[in-house]
């Protein structure tokens, strides 16, 4: 097995490929070579221009080390690594990837429209054994399989430490942003690591993290948080086939949504140890937790607190078969856990501030003083499911730090927190928050000779709305508060138009009547998208005054809506607002 290594270190000094080549024609395959990054362009595949005094580009880098046998260093130090639309990049050998890290190193898709994986590991016949560490990997928008994919044969695993998946999108049948289904034997494992402002297209089946049949997943000291899923399929982790095996300790689950649960294990077998699992929101008459019938969960130490159900939703729902195992020190507000060790504490809620950097690197939700969970994950210290120690919480903070372990991932450690160094500043992952939306007045007459909508500054307390007399008044103002700046994205849809009762003479009434005819839905069902543009816009109270107008267009009579959602600087997105309007004629 081969294996290859990329640091963010000074280069050792190194073979050229070419020599490399060479020694391999006549048997005698180096043990070492080393590579570095010198560039952060890209362009197609030429090892050979890895060799002194030529540029090295990470594609590069990483297709000469798949050609060697022996154990090779690659540096990839900091910088932008924009991927050209020219296919993916594949890791064929064991290696590790190491950045500068999080926030230094960045791998970014830039959009393209076959930049589909950022770390791939295809099928190659020989299992592979590959790391990534102190990196980030953003900007992929058509996420068909995977971001991160491990497709690698035999037993082959890929292990995240210190990397950062920011705000990709996934589409197409299986949108998983990290996914993994090798062979009996291979794993994926995510330490020390944040996937945060993730999303994807409506259906598919595919979840933020997902592991499919004998891949097992560990999931430690990591923060999974502010994902959305659109469709049906879990909004952080899924866990698909036997026998499939899951550690998922001392992390956070946060902020999550999905109109299907949050974590689903449909067959394989799942310990939770010491999370904190809060302010995810599933969707109707979902779970936070969803167990299937064939698996089998053990639970310790959690907070499962603050989520947001809807209908029939609870915290935990299991398919049939075995209750779920409880080694204790669990907290739920509310009792679908069917926590009964004397040590739980069901119907119990635990208050926790809002996700932030309170060291460490990933980020983590804070206990208050005076939590129920502070001292109540078990006396002398705490212990993994299966009997492992547990000496830090979720960001390296010392366990206890009293006379008893907190349940939950942050162990309550004043010394920390006033103020000790931390490891690295995790990525900002709080998306902004866009209030109060509306549009006065709601009812108005396209401006014919008003602007049309570009990407538009905004202005702050200016533009009210003009015109109260017979006739309608002309153009409107959008109004909205922010909690930080943000440009926000205006999406105009026309609304079908509804069936009529009644009106002036020679009117029709326009009704749909049973089921459509053929494929596809009645006509004037489904909301039009007409256009969109873009405002910059800044913290607190911001007005736009919008004529009516989109690039050349006016808009016809008709009502319509707008979709607002503001992206920070870190590209955190907020969730959607939604202002109802109606275009009249003068």
């Amino acid at each position: 097995m081969r294996k290859v290594i990329l640091r963010s270190k000074q280069i050792r000094g190194g073979l050229g490929i070419a020599s490399v080549v060479a020694a391999m024609a006549i048997g005698t395959a180096p043990a070492t070579a080393d590579f570095t990054v010198n560039t952060t362009a890209d362009h197609a595949n030429n090892p050979a221009l890895c060799a002194p005094p030529s540029d090295c580009t990470l594609r590069e880098a990483i297709t000469a080390a798949n050609a060697l046998a022996g154990t090779d260093t690659i540096t990839v130090p900091a910088g932008t690594y924009n991927l050209l639309d020219i296919g993916w990049v594949q890791i064929e050998s064991s290696m590790t990837i190491q950045g500068a890290g999080m926030g230094s190193t960045i791998i970014d898709g830039k959009g393209g429209n076959t930049i589909t994986h950022l770390l791939y590991m295809p099928s190659t016949g020989t299992p592979v054994t590959a790391e990534a560490r102190d990196l980030t990997l953003q900007g992929v928008t058509k996420a068909d399989g995977g971001v991160v994919l491990n497709a690698g044969s035999g037993a082959s695993s890929l292990t995240m430490t210190r990397v950062a998946v920011l705000n990709n999108i996934g589409s197409g049948g299986n949108h998983a942003i990290v996914q993994a289904f090798a062979s009996a034997g291979s794993k994926l494992s995510l330490i020390e690591s944040t996937v945060a402002g993730n999303s994807s297209t409506a259906g598919g089946s595919g979840a933020t993290v997902q592991v499919g049949t004998e891949t097992d997943l560990i999931v430690e000291r990591s923060a999974i948080v502010n994902n959305a899923i659109e469709g049906g399929a879990p909004a952080a982790i899924g866990i698909e086939g036997s026998p499939t095996t899951a550690e998922i300790r001392n992390s956070t689950i946060s902020g999550n949504s999905s109109l299907g649960p949050i974590i689903l294990d449909n067959t394989g077998k799942a310990n939770f140890s010491y999370n904190t699992i809060v302010a995810n929101i599933p969707g109707p008459n979902e779970s936070v937790l969803r167990r299937g019938p064939l698996s089998g969960w053990t639970l310790k130490g959690n907070v499962i607190s603050g989520n947001t159900l809807f209908g029939t939703g609870t915290n935990c729902k299991t398919g049939g078969g075995a209750a779920l195992t409880s080694q204790g020190f669990n907290f739920e507000a509310g009792s679908s856990c069917d926590f009964t060790n004397p040590n739980d504490h069901p119907n119990t809620t635990v208050a926790v501030g809002p996700l932030s950097n309170n060291g460490g690197p990933t980020p983590t939700h804070a206990l208050a003083a005076g939590s129920p969970a502070i001292d109540a994950g078990g006396l002398g210290g705490c212990s993994l499911i299966g009997g492992t120690p547990l000496s830090t919480d979720q960001r390296g903070a010392t366990r206890p730090s009293g006379p008893a372990c907190d349940s939950g991932a942050y162990e309550f450690n004043p010394a920390f927190d006033a103020g000790l160094p931390k490891t690295t500043t995790p990525p900002d992952v709080t998306p902004p928050n866009l209030s109060g939306a509306s549009m006065k007045p709601s009812k108005f007459a396209v401006n014919r000779k008003g602007p049309p909508e570009t990407a538009t500054a905004s202005k702050k307390g200016k533009g009210k709305a003009k015109g109260k007399g017979k006739k309608p008044p002309k153009g409107t103002t959008l109004s909205y508060t922010l909690s930080e700046d943000a440009r926000v994205l205006v999406t105009i849809q026309r609304l079908p138009a509804a069936a009529k009762k009644g009106g002036k003479k020679g009117a029709k009434a326009s009704k749909v009547k049973g089921k459509s005819k053929g494929k596809g839905k009645a006509k004037g069902q489904a909301p039009k998208t007409v256009g969109s543009f873009a405002i910059a816009s800044v913290k607190g109270a911001n007005s736009h005054r919008f004529s009516g107008r989109i690039g050349k267009k006016g808009l016809t009579p008709g009502k319509y809506r707008a979709l607002l959602v503001a992206t920070d600087a870190a590209g955190n997105r907020s969730t959607k607002a939604q202002v109802g309007f109606k275009i009249v004629r003068p």
